[in-house]
């Protein structure tokens, strides 16, 4: 049995959906547009009795903050991701990955991914195998003849996936208009089963719960690595907006750095896991010696080997990294013995309560 189905956008306007067993409605693009003709459309399919599936036009950037959008407008309809370009916007395989998890994430339903081969091409005709492992069915496009004989152009596998869904035109007259028109081998129950993400187990976010962020994303998980950022001695405390900026960034490389992660500035599973740790206790030091200048705890300080980084940053009211960071930006690098200690700390070959080696000078400030 094969199914034949159209999808439609606003460029329909107030189509009948009469005939069709199913239909994908466009609803959002991006972050900031939403179709005027969705909720028209989505009654006028309920009405017909057809099955209907939302679909997202992908942009590129931001994939959480799209999904956060397209979810609130979708709601529990499962939803199609269209990954194609437009003008300036050439979305990219992790681009659509992304989505993929923040919006399952935010209790969505994903499990189609519509990706037409030209445009696989242009991207490097990468793997596609992240899909595979998301259990997301690939919806092809070939506007040739259609068949279901499987060397059919739009059944011909890619990236490593064969073609669940076949688009093989973009002119079918249909209801009074010219719409793209779909090849589904299958019944209308498993059309449904593919949709709703009934084939293996989607691939789980960051960390068990977390999608993977990085610069340009926006959302709760934003937030929340934010905040863990600051548990963790961002100096001065990010903001907690939910705009991942480049002080974000660059927290989290300066993080990276301090657990001897790969520093990318993206915040994946292995961040997120080093990020979800208790923060380490200070334990209680020794006084400091003397400030130089002013008296105040403001200044440069020699350790002489008497303070580890912990107890002396304790003292001084900073988190480790603040003063690492403060004392690198006065002196403009952290050369000589107390590069070297840094660097051995921040690999794990002097622990954090060795003793600054005598003679270093730290800058607070």
């Amino acid at each position: 049995m094969t199914l034949f189905w159209p999808d439609v956008s606003a460029f329909q306007g107030d189509i009948a959906m009469t005939g069709a067993p199913a239909v994908a409605i466009k609803v959002t693009e991006g972050t900031s547009w939403v179709s005027p003709w969705y909720t028209t459309q989505a009654a006028r399919a309920k009405a017909a009795g057809a099955f209907q599936m939302a679909y997202h036009f992908l942009h590129s950037g931001n994939p959480s903050g799209q999904a956060a959008f397209a979810h609130a407008r979708a709601g529990g309809t499962p939803l199609m991701l269209d990954c194609e370009p437009a003008g300036a916007s050439r979305p990219s395989i992790s681009d659509a990955e992304r989505f993929i998890d923040a919006y399952r994430a935010g209790g969505g339903v994903c499990a189609l991914l519509y990706l037409p081969r030209w445009y696989w091409s242009q991207l490097g005709s990468p793997s596609l195998s992240g899909f595979t492992r998301r259990g997301v069915a690939l919806w092809s496009s070939s506007y040739t003849t259609y068949t279901d004989a499987s060397d059919g152009a739009g059944w011909l596998p890619y990236g490593g996936m064969t073609p669940r869904i076949w688009q093989y035109t973009s002119s079918h007259s249909w209801n009074g208009q010219l719409v793209d028109f779909n090849g589904f081998k299958g019944t209308l129950d498993a059309l449904r089963a593919l949709a709703g993400g009934s084939g293996p187990p989607p691939g789980p976010p960051a960390d068990g719960t977390e999608p993977v962020i990085r610069q340009g994303d926006s959302g709760p998980a934003v937030s929340k690595g934010q905040g863990r950022l600051n548990v963790h001695g961002a100096a001065p405390a990010l903001a907690v907006d939910a705009q991942f900026g480049p002080r974000t960034d660059k927290e989290t490389r300066l993080f990276q750095t301090s657990r001897a992660l790969v520093v990318d500035g993206i915040i994946g599973p292995d961040t997120w896991t080093a990020l979800n740790r208790p923060a380490a206790p200070v334990p209680p030091r020794p006084a400091p010696p003397a400030a130089t200048g002013d008296g105040k705890w403001h200044g440069a300080y020699v350790c002489g080997g008497m303070f580890d980084l912990h107890g002396l940053a304790a003292k001084l009211g900073y988190p480790p990294n603040a003063l690492i960071r403060m004392t690198a930006t006065h002196f403009g690098s952290l050369g000589d013995a107390f590069g070297d200690h840094v660097g051995g700390v921040f690999k794990g070959e002097i622990p954090w309560d060795h003793p600054v080696p005598k003679g270093v000078v730290l800058w607070c400030d």
